[in-house]
């Protein structure tokens, strides 16, 4: 159950993705780990800000409530569940679709 305050950190947290994300932005990923299963995958996402710097926008991700962090001792990254198709582009599609309401608006790269 998520609380109201929860809620608003979430909302806040979008917030500032919009704020650093613009239609037309790439997003950079890389994934840390994969399941023995191959089921799930630890998957961090870049993007490079105004200043020319990559930085990780995992932890903003995460406090929007768009998919969980993970920071084991062998891993790092957001958790992504499923198989059978670019889990990359999965993980910037969602990204834009919530805080863009496009999923189309970002650009996906591996890195």
């Amino acid at each position: 159950m998520v609380t109201k305050a929860q809620k608003q950190l979430q909302e806040d947290a979008r917030e500032l993705l919009r704020g650093i994300l613009q239609p037309g932005d790439s997003l950079y990923t890389i994934v840390r780990h994969v399941s023995k299963s191959g089921m799930s995958r630890h998957i961090s996402v870049f993007r490079v800000n105004r200043k020319g710097e990559i930085e990780s926008i995992d932890w903003l991700v995460a406090k929007a409530g768009i998919f969980n962090r993970v920071n084991t001792l062998n891993s790092d990254g957001l958790k992504v569940t499923g198989v059978g198709m670019d889990m990359g582009f999965h993980v910037v599609y969602t990204i834009s679709s919530v805080v863009l309401n496009d999923g189309y608006a970002l650009k996906q790269y591996w890195l």
